[in-house]
């Protein structure tokens, strides 16, 4: 005798079987790998030391070589926890540094087109003086 089903129930019955199939997946068991005998934590000493930090001073803008083609620049430079920072141009008048964000920057406008060497001085806490190397940087306002 055969059994005549509709759509719906049909569809029922193709899902029981995909969910038997689901249901039928093997279970696989995965063993624990144990360490070995040989390897054995390090033990690290860990000791207190008084670093102490280098003071620095650096002009990060302009770059050595670089070439200025406006007619107003802004210096920037690192330094390390000072008070004051100066730029002198080309061993003339040494001219304050403001500071700001992190860094120390000083705004230049009116000059002439040429090669200038920038220098850079701070002043640290004691009177101490860290002074940067010479950046060499030429202006081109054509």
């Amino acid at each position: 005798m055969q059994t005549i089903m509709t759509k719906p129930e049909k569809k029922a019955k193709r899902k029981n079987k995909k969910t038997k199939s689901v249901l039928k997946a093997k279970v696989v068991k995965v063993k624990a790998v144990k360490p070995s005998a040989k390897a054995k934590p390090k033990k690290v000493k860990i000791t207190k030391k008084s670093v102490k930090a280098k003071n620095y001073l650096v002009v990060d803008y302009p770059k050595s070589g670089e070439t200025i083609r406006t007619d107003y620049y802004t210096f920037r430079l690192g330094a390390s926890p000072c008070q004051r920072v100066e730029v002198c141009l080309d061993c003339k008048k040494w001219q304050a540094c403001r500071f700001s964000v992190g860094y120390w920057w000083f705004d230049w406008f009116n000059y002439n087109p040429g090669i200038y060497k920038l220098k850079a001085r701070a002043l640290l806490p004691g009177r101490k003086r860290e002074i940067s190397k010479v950046v060499q940087f030429k202006v081109n306002l054509t």
